[in-house]
């Protein structure tokens, strides 16, 4: 069954990044070390969950790891959560946590060295976020993360407190200005307005 509990501390999300087509026996490399790295470790299991895609992939990582909670509500809903980090890889859902100010921890070994700098995040903008090369590393991150006692990363990894954040969300995603919502209204209302013309 699904669980929805979030530990009332400091969590952690992980934003999964399995290969759709994979099984959980034929998970790339990167992700498996994640996985098990977050199921081994009660501390981080505990204080962990993984926002899958869908309800089916969700059921699949409890069945292999039940210690692991998921969840697949719209990624949104968890981020307002305010997770102390957000783990990804080369995925927008990294932009969206760097959005609502909160860090992103990236994980770079095995497979990600393919991609080098065709990754949107990397060694190449570390600068922006937290980056793990290998799984002690990233160990030690988010343990230090959900520790009471541990490093605050938000301050070191605010766009509101570091323009170079800013100006990466902004050239990839979108404006950080407050007018995303009007932007959306006007574009709607000029798509509708060269629909009725077309018609007419």
């Amino acid at each position: 069954s699904q669980r929805r509990h979030v530990p009332k501390e400091r969590f952690l999300l992980v934003a999964s990044f399995r290969e759709p087509k994979a099984t959980i026996n034929s998970t790339p490399r990167l992700w498996d070390d994640v996985i098990r790295l977050i199921a081994g470790d009660t501390e981080l299991a505990g204080k962990t969950v993984v926002k899958c895609r869908n309800q089916a992939e969700a059921e699949a990582i409890q069945k292999k790891f039940p210690n692991v909670k998921t969840a697949y509500e719209p990624l949104p809903v968890w981020l307002e959560k305010s997770p102390a980090v957000v783990l990804g890889f080369n995925s927008t859902s990294c932009l969206e946590a760097m959005i609502m100010g909160i860090p992103v921890a990236v994980p770079w070994w095995n497979e990600a060295f393919k991609l080098g700098e065709g990754a949107l995040l990397g060694p190449h903008t570390r600068r922006l976020h937290l980056l793990a090369r290998s799984p002690e590393e990233l160990g030690h991150i988010l343990r230090e993360a959900i520790s009471a006692s541990g490093v605050d990363y938000r301050s070191q990894f605010s766009w509101r407190k570091n323009p170079e954040i800013r100006e990466f969300i902004e050239a990839r995603y979108m404006p950080l200005d407050g007018k995303s919502s009007q932007r959306t209204i006007e574009a709607l209302a000029g798509l509708i307005g060269q629909t009725e013309k077309k018609q007419k």
